[in-house]
């Protein structure tokens, strides 16, 4: 048993100092361990800026958790300080940047809200993840049955690039009136979040624990101070298109040969706010500027109370890894980011349904989205599937049933034209059946 627990008492730490609070032996094992754990597990990544703009702009405003990852409040600094500079490089450094095809109107471009689209993404794979719906590959395939493939089919499948394509399918209905609360309950709310946050830092600061009460005393000032300061509005035409145009057709991916894509089709307000405006903008007062330069002394005060305890150790250790773990309870009770997007999709009356698709190569998903959108608009098409005679008279055929030339094609060439053709519409067909009640599908 002495060598469990230390000879210097590891409840002291390292200062050694006994506490207001009688507290009991702790192992030194424990005392080591816990010490660490936060310092080595609870930091922000690279992709913490990405991941911070979209949940700004769903949620509408800046929010803090009871014990923020180290380098969370450095970037909500940036984010406050400068808005532009901070969105501009978000999705690089995300790592996860999409590129849009307007697929009406023939223009492309980076997506304004990645980290949004990917929240929006997971809710709806986590709340029914959907059952992909292989495409037929030859003409007599019948699209009940593609989904069982056969050995040789299996083994085909090693000799083609298939692709997915996710239809997202956005429809917005009237917005429901917001629900008043009495001017008095946020500060209620507020006052009994300090009152708890303030008798824990007591106890906390009398137990010894003074990292981890340093720790909640910033969180919890910079939570109530965002709450109170930090105005994060809605930019004019926020989810509205004001030219009655047809319905919005836009393809997004990472890159123009990715494996995987999003197609968003639907009300034109929503598809072009997701893809091409911003959600959010936070204005800039004296308020905001000063509350920015906090969050950046903020940080280094909670980096420097992380490294205290790491090196303290003692209770104060453990109680820090309490903190952590009280707050990852939270956020599983929350949902995580899954409330977010569901709380979001309500306020605003947005109805997402998303289904996919498998293709056997690019050629035929592409001409799908095509007879889709009913235009003859070919355009969005040129980075993804290079301009290329066969291509245009495969879009010939597609568009305006005109038949190759059998003085031009050969007999090959003309037979691989029809096939892709005929492939495609049947495709579309599919996809039209899969959202019948959608307008504009």
């Amino acid at each position: 048993m002495d060598n469990i627990f230390s000879s210097d008492d590891a409840r002291f730490g390292a200062l050694g100092i006994p506490p207001f609070f009688n507290v009991p032996a702790l192992p030194t094992i424990v005392a080591e361990w816990a010490a660490i754990l936060p310092l080595v597990s609870h930091l922000a990544s690279y992709r913490d800026d990405y991941a911070i703009a979209g949940r700004v702009a769903l949620k509408g405003k800046v929010a803090i958790s009871v014990f923020p990852k180290l380098g969370t409040l450095s970037g909500l600094s940036r984010l406050l300080r400068n808005p532009r500079k901070f969105l501009d490089h978000a999705s690089a450094r995300g790592g996860t940047s999409r590129s849009v095809w307007d697929v009406r109107y023939g223009s492309s471009f980076p997506c304004s809200n990645g980290a949004a689209i990917d929240l929006l993404i997971d809710y709806l794979q986590s709340r029914r993840p959907p059952k992909t719906i292989k495409m037929p590959e030859k003409m007599d395939d019948d699209p009940a049955i593609t989904g069982l493939h056969t050995k040789e089919k299996a083994d085909a499948r090693h000799f083609r690039r298939y692709q997915t394509l996710r239809v997202l399918s956005c429809i917005r209905g009237p917005r429901p009136a917001p629900r008043l609360l009495p001017k008095y309950s946020t500060t209620i709310i507020y006052l009994l979040y300090a009152i708890c946050a303030l008798g824990c830092t007591a106890v906390l600061a009398l137990s010894g624990a003074y990292g981890t009460t340093a720790v909640l005393l910033c969180a919890t000032f910079s939570n109530i101070a965002a709450s109170l300061i930090v105005t994060v509005a809605r930019p004019p035409g926020y989810l509205e298109h004001h030219n009655p145009g047809p319905t919005g057709f836009m393809l997004a991916a990472p890159n123009h040969n990715a494996l995987e894509w999003d197609l968003f089709i639907g009300d034109r307000g929503v598809v072009d706010s997701l893809m091409n405006k911003s959600l959010f903008w936070i204005p800039q007062t004296r308020g905001t500027t000063w509350f920015g330069r906090w969050l950046q002394i903020g940080d280094t005060l909670q980096l420097a109370a992380m490294t205290f305890t790491a090196a303290q150790k003692g209770w104060d250790g453990v109680c820090m890894a309490g903190l952590l773990f009280v707050t990852w309870i939270i956020e599983v009770y929350n949902g995580r980011d899954t409330n977010l997007v569901h709380d979001w999709l309500r306020q605003e009356s947005v109805v997402v349904e998303m289904k996919e698709f498998e293709f056997s190569g690019r050629f035929n998903m592409l001409g799908t989205i095509q007879l889709l959108t009913k235009t003859e608009v070919t355009s969005w098409m040129d980075d993804i599937l290079a301009p290329h005679p066969r291509r245009e008279a495969w879009l010939r055929r597609l568009i305006h049933n005109e038949k190759p030339d059998p003085e031009i094609w050969n007999p090959s060439d003309i037979e691989r034209i029809e096939v892709g053709a005929g492939l495609c519409a049947k495709m579309a067909g599919i996809i039209q059946r899969e959202f019948a009640p959608t307008p504009g599908v």
